[in-house]
Order: C-alpha cells, then sequence, then structure tokens
C-alpha cells in the first residue's frame, strides 16, 4: 500500500486527508492520483505544484509527479504558506 496524505485547503480540495492505494509493481505518482482524484481536482493540484503553491514530498523527500512508487511509500501534498 502507498498512503496519501494532503494537507490544508488542499484536503478541502480532494475532500478527504489520506487514503490508501494499493499499488501492484511500480508506478509514476501521477498514475496513482488519477486514480484517486478526480480529473479536475488533479488538474487544480498540479496547478498549484507548477505555481510553487504546494509542494509533494514522497517517504519526507521532495518528489515529482514522474517520481515512481513502490509497495510501503507515503505521499504528503503540502500546501505552502503564502501571504505576508
Amino acid at each position: 500500500m502507498v498512503v496519501v496524505k494532503v494537507f490544508g485547503y488542499i484536503a478541502d480540495i480532494v475532500g478527504w486527508d489520506e487514503k490508501s492505494v494499493d499499488v501492484k509493481g511500480e508506478a509514476e505518482l501521477r498514475e496513482l492520483l488519477e486514480s484517486i482524484v478526480e480529473q479536475e481536482k488533479l488538474v487544480k493540484i498540479i496547478e498549484l505544484i507548477g505555481k510553487g503553491q504546494a509542494k509533494i514530498l514522497v517517504n519526507g523527500v521532495e518528489a515529482s509527479l514522474s517520481t515512481i512508487m513502490q509497495q510501503g511509500d507515503e505521499v504528503a501534498i503540502i500546501p505552502l504558506p503564502s501571504g505576508g
């Protein structure tokens, strides 16, 4: 299983804060997210990441949507603080 955790307003976007996904072999993070997040919501998350307003961590290390996922990995999608 791969555990995906989302925080802050990203949890509000997707409507959950944690999901576990069974991964057979290896899969890119993007593929894994496509299986658990509705397309329009995933597009919004990808936009936030592209604008530097959110980060992806896999096992505590910054990652990208092309990161290869394996059983036992933990993904965190974290919004970055903004404002002043």
